[in-house]
């Protein structure tokens, strides 16, 4: 046939040679894999921050020109922990209540004193009371407290054993019945008999330690944490506390938890203890009891006591509605109270105030349930 390639064998070759050298050089060629153009960007829609659950329980938080009280974990203008604080030693007989001013007071500590009943000593630095009291005497264990927190200590006489070491001790000394540095800062009521009927003010105290050159920015003590009730450490669920003091029958007292409120109100007997001045029940958000060695003064006719403020021992903290253990050391009579969780590790309390009781061997205290 005109067109049969058998007749032209060279073409045929040609043609098989350029069809090698087409496929050799496919082959020797790089295969590159060209990526996909990204698609474009999609930006969200702004949603604006995340608004925080008003429900949601938080800390407090310090504001502008605020400082958490380092007691209570509050905010507090930060110019009244630069001042000087006070300590007020204030009658607890039955006949001296209702009390003033311990709603005020930035710490409370309730102290045992011989013929079976307690006394207060309120700390004051932040807080401010125009009318507190009764004011009473004070017991030299009454002067360790005064010297943990570099406090003027206000009160109306002593103990013989009193007398004998205030003079000794770095004590801004505010006495009614000695020395000339309780003049202007007392005033007697109408509202019930001496002895339980002498008032003080905040106002008055701070005066006369400015007068006095006596005024001191005390460093801010790191005594405990603060949480949240959910995050405080394990402990007996409680309705509240109550405690029994050995032969002290007018000062048995109970510390009642409300879960709505998160507070403990104080009764003693069956009626809740109120304060003088708004007739409210005293109400606080943690309670720690203090177990402290307490013994009669040999030879003392009064029985008058001697507490061991300085040492270490056993506590319970009564908080969020639960109970558990704690320890407490003190080096020395200047040296702060501190106060740990069983373990050794930090105190943990609920913002708010707080209240330390002091108690003997063979005080009886029992959860409520």
């Amino acid at each position: 046939m005109p067109g049969d390639a058998s007749r032209h064998p060279a073409v045929v070759v040609m043609v098989l040679l350029l069809a090698a050298a087409l496929v050799l050089a496919a082959c020797g060629r790089p295969h590159v894999i060209e990526p996909e153009p990204p698609p474009p960007a999609v930006t969200p829609p702004d949603q604006g921050e995340e608004e925080p659950d008003p429900q949601e329980p938080r800390l407090p938080v310090a504001g502008p020109g605020e400082t958490l009280h380092p007691l209570t974990g509050l905010p507090v203008k930060s110019e009244l922990l630069e001042r000087r604080p006070f300590l007020v030693s204030i009658d607890n007989h039955p006949r001296a209540r209702p009390q003033y001013g311990l709603p005020q007071a930035d710490l409370v500590y309730e102290l045992p004193v011989e013929g079976g009943v307690t006394r207060f000593a309120a700390l004051f630095w932040a807080g401010e009371a125009d009318q507190i009291g009764p004011v009473r005497s004070s017991r030299p264990y009454f002067l360790d407290l005064a010297l943990e927190w570099q406090a003027a200590f206000v009160h109306a006489g002593g103990s013989p054993q009193h007398y004998a070491q205030i003079d000794r001790l770095p004590i801004p000394d505010i006495d009614d019945i000695r020395g000339a540095a309780g003049g202007g800062v007392f005033w007697r009521g109408d509202d019930r008999r001496p002895p339980h009927n002498l008032y003080t003010s905040s106002q008055r105290v701070h005066e006369k330690i400015r007068d006095r050159g006596w005024t001191l920015k005390p460093a801010l003590p790191d005594l405990w944490r603060f949480a949240l009730p959910a995050d405080l450490p394990q402990g007996e669920e409680a309705a509240g506390v109550a405690v029994r003091r050995p032969g002290g029958g007018s000062t048995a007292e109970r510390f009642v938890y409300d879960e709505e409120s998160g507070l403990y109100t104080r009764y003693v007997g069956d009626e809740p203890q109120v304060d003088g001045g708004s007739g409210e029940p005293l109400q606080v958000r943690n309670v720690i009891i203090q177990l402290a060695g307490t013994r009669v003064i040999r030879g003392d006719t009064e029985g008058r006591l001697e507490v061991d403020m300085v040492g270490s021992g056993q506590a319970l903290v009564v908080s969020a509605g639960t109970m558990r253990e704690a320890r407490w050391r003190k080096v020395d009579r200047p040296s702060p109270t501190v106060f740990t969780e069983a373990d050794g590790s930090p105190l943990t309390l609920v913002p708010g105030p707080t209240w330390i009781l002091v108690v003997p061997p063979g005080t009886e205290v029992e959860p409520l349930q």
